[in-house]
């Protein structure tokens, strides 16, 4: 993408100068987070993730993440105090220069579990490194990479055979016999030439929104690469992100069509209780009929919205613009909401109903916060709710190439489009223990028989209802199907640094449609750097 290139070189010769650090999207770990801010009055916006740690410094984030409750008498009493120090409390390498300050760790997520009433083993086994630092006050650099062997469940192993990806983690190749082997890599780097601007150059993922899921742009898909500018104005936030997605085709992956993507989120605080949040993300049509790649140049238009009002939302490019909502009632209660329009026919809202082109996403949720334990020292009860309802056909398009996604995935929910679903998810933790219980159940518009009802973001709009009816489609429409997960997980945290669990759970997920019934019950142990989601519950 040529305005990467331009960009990344323009960074680059400035790069040296300054730069600030991120938290990582780890679920358990934004939720520690958003419970301290919450509690207090601030001005701090949360609807664009990861969030800039200098951003949340009144909250002091390092000693509610990072914090230390072993026992200090157990490392002062062994006989080597390095090494369990490594173990239990600090980074595994530190250099702490005046100038130059960096820290290396290694990443694990090993697993070992089995389907109940089977003898089949399902293993995984991930190794990498994480590397970190700042030079000078504002410089800051990141980058881990993973190195993946796995052998997945049937659900699992079903939709990597379809998509040749590992969920999140990238394309897969064969290993041994039904295993998958795979590798991902992250990193940016970041300038700050002042405290009302920031720009970033890296290849990751991010997620816009307060809940469990996106509607907006989540991180269920691979990484990729970016340049994103923020800047913060009084109690105005304005993020903007140029990006390229990717998708293949073809065996062994031998057909890559680039697309470049644009992304702009506004957010405002008019009161320090409540955040509301515009959204633009436009997926552009760069290759004409000849596949000859054409750059537009409105990619650049910086002011959200204008290329909507432009090209309108039913056009050549894929565009979705959205609304973000957090409220907070009391220190203990936040409420949140979202909405996604990607197509509307207003002469089709009224009379006949349910237009295919009427093509939108909404999100409802609450979270509590120590809603029984406020008064106990060291005890956390988190609780949230949340109810998604996606529109069929909402994220495809009329180009196979034009679709919300990346990496063969939805850049937005993990089901795709066409789909209702409510989740509830319990987090209690007391010290370093934590148990963490998550029910979900989704209703979904499955295709069959070669024909489109909604629910795969990846066929043409020309397919939909099998091209015989433009009207009359809703959800469950199709092969109606119900999938419902209960996923019971119950862990210690060995090195908070780190974010390293121990920890073992059980997941029951059934599925029923109009032809069948599958159950898949499965127990796992494991040792995981707790760093970033992978969605594994759809």
């Amino acid at each position: 993408m040529k305005i990467i290139t331009l960009l990344s070189i323009i960074f680059i010769t400035f790069s040296l100068q300054a730069q600030e650090n991120k938290i990582p999207l780890s679920y358990d770990m934004n939720i520690l987070l958003n419970k301290s801010i919450n509690k207090y009055n601030n001005n701090i916006h949360t609807g664009f993730k990861p969030l800039r740690i200098s951003k949340i410094a009144k909250i002091n984030a390092d000693s509610i993440l990072y914090h230390n409750r072993k026992d200090g008498s157990f490392i002062k009493n062994r006989i080597i105090k390095r090494f369990w120090a490594k173990i239990f409390t600090d980074d595994l390498i530190i250099l702490n220069h005046k100038i130059l300050k960096l820290k290396i760790n290694p990443l694990f997520n090993l697993q070992y579990g089995k389907l109940k009433n089977s003898d089949s083993i399902f293993t995984n086994n991930t190794r990498g490194i994480e590397v970190k630092g700042s030079i000078g006050d504002k410089i800051h650099f990141y980058s881990d990479f993973y190195e993946n062997q796995t052998f997945f469940i049937p659900y699992i192993e079903e939709f990597v055979d379809k998509s040749r990806v590992a969920p999140g983690q990238g394309a897969s190749k064969p290993f041994k016999i039904n295993g998958h082997d795979y590798s991902s890599a992250s990193a940016y780097l970041s300038y700050t030439p002042s405290k009302y601007f920031n720009i970033e150059l890296g290849q990751g993922k991010h997620f816009i929104g307060n809940g469990y899921r996106s509607l907006l742009l989540s991180d269920n898909s691979f990484n990729y690469p970016y340049v994103k500018f923020m800047m913060n104005y009084k109690n105005f936030q304005y993020v903007l992100m140029y990006t390229q997605f990717r998708t293949f085709k073809g065996l062994y992956y031998s057909n890559h069509y680039r697309t470049p993507a644009s992304f702009s989120y506004l957010s405002w605080k008019p009161a320090q209780f409540i955040e509301l949040g515009l959204f633009e993300g436009i997926i552009w049509q760069t290759r004409d009929e000849k596949h000859t790649d054409n750059f537009n140049y409105n990619i650049l238009n910086p002011i959200i919205l204008a290329n909507t009002f432009q090209y309108s939302l039913n056009n050549n490019n894929n565009s979705i613009v959205g609304l973000n909502l957090s409220l907070k009632f009391v220190n203990h209660l936040q409420f949140y909401s979202q909405f996604a329009l990607d197509n509307i026919k207003f002469n089709k809202i009224f009379g006949k109903k349910a237009y295919f082109e009427n093509k939108y996403a909404f999100q409802v949720g609450l979270k509590i916060f120590d809603f029984l334990f406020s008064n106990f020292k060291n005890h956390n009860i988190y609780l949230q709710t949340e109810y998604n309802y996606t529109r069929p056909y909402t994220y495809s398009h009329s180009d196979e190439f034009q679709n919300y996604s990346h990496f063969n995935q939805a850049i937005a929910h993990p089901l795709g489009s066409g789909f209702k679903e409510f989740l509830v998810l319990l987090h209690y933790s007391w010290k370093d223990f934590f148990v963490e219980l998550k029910y979900i159940n989704s209703i979904i518009s499955k295709d069959y028989n070669n024909s489109n009802y909604g629910s795969d973001i990846f066929l043409l709009n020309s397919t939909a209802n099998n091209g015989t009816d433009s009207y009359n489609n809703n959800i469950g429409q199709g092969n109606k199907t119900l999938i419902t997960h209960k996923h019971f997980k119950i862990g210690f945290i060995i090195n908070r640094k780190k974010n390293l669990q121990l920890l073992a759970g059980i997941n029951f997920r059934t599925l029923n449609d109009d032809y069948s019934k599958n159950e898949s019950n499965f127990y796992y142990l494991g040792l995981k750097t707790n760093i970033r989601n992978l969605y594994y519950d759809f």
